[in-house]
């Protein structure tokens, strides 16, 4: 074979596989544009399509899609009879989807979503602690439940696994409880680098913060050492001055360094 039509043969391979590619699981535009179209139930339909055929059902795309479908869902009246659980639906597809995308390829096109997710799911955390105030051990199994969806959809947020830490302990899950204080402070104690702290989302600022006001408050009364050291870990960012700084709100942060000090 001429050495030209070797190099048109090899062009025409690699433009094919390329092609296979877009088409078989890595862009989905049809759903895309229904999702931005607000055409929520035939993305859902289509993306459960997906992710029930063998040649598409590894892809992470169809259930992130089926994830945001759920969730637009939940927020609209009209759906709320056909699709009464499509909140819980929404968090489930979101934990497939990050499942599937283990090395978070797909980032980009995800993670304005999940800030959005995790935020919400900030709230209803913070309203549980509120309609719970008589029975905090209630508030307490809830929020335990929420965060352990949302370390599905970002298992790169050591704030939470810190939250959840001390929130097993006083669950009477003690074991598991000290293990996940124990991998938190293996990453929190890295963050000496303040360079580290640049890398975080506003998400995972904020879980960061509530997980070291939650330690410290923990330990303030057995070991007032240990509660003074994780919040003088958190000074450089929650109390100084720091350019890298996203969330508004550290207000908490500098109560409790206050009332722990003082």
């Amino acid at each position: 074979m001429k050495l030209k039509n070797i190099i048109l043969l090899l062009s025409l391979i690699f433009f094919a596989q390329l092609i296979s590619t877009k088409v078989n699981g890595q862009e989905y535009m049809d759903l895309l544009v229904r999702i931005v179209d607000e055409d929520y139930e035939k993305c859902l339909k289509k993306s459960l399509k997906y992710t029930n055929k063998s040649e598409t059902r590894k892809d992470p795309l169809p259930y992130l899609y089926a994830s945001m479908a759920y969730y637009n869902m939940s927020r609209d009246n009209q759906y709320r009879e056909d699709f009464p659980k499509a909140f819980k639906q929404a968090l489930r597809y979101v934990g497939k989807y990050r499942r599937k995308d283990k090395s978070y390829a797909y980032k980009e096109d995800a993670v304005d979503y999940i800030e959005k997710l995790k935020f919400v799911l900030a709230e209803v955390m913070e309203n549980n602690l509120l309609l719970y105030q008589d029975r905090p051990t209630r508030a307490i199994k809830k929020n335990i439940s929420l965060l352990k969806k949302i370390e599905k959809m970002d298992p790169e947020d050591k704030g939470i696994t810190l939250l959840r830490g001390v929130y097993e302990i006083k669950n009477r899950n003690r074991s598991e409880g000290r293990d996940l204080i124990e991998e938190a402070l293996e990453y929190i104690n890295t963050l000496e680098d303040v360079s580290l702290f640049d890398s975080l989302t506003e998400s995972q600022q904020h879980y960061l913060k509530k997980g070291m006001i939650e330690y410290a408050l923990f330990k303030n009364e057995d070991e007032p050492e240990e509660s003074k050291r994780i919040l003088e870990l958190g000074k450089p960012f929650f109390i100084e001055e720091n350019s890298s700084i996203l969330i508004d709100n550290t207000n908490d942060f500098k109560k409790v360094y206050k009332e722990i000090f003082s």
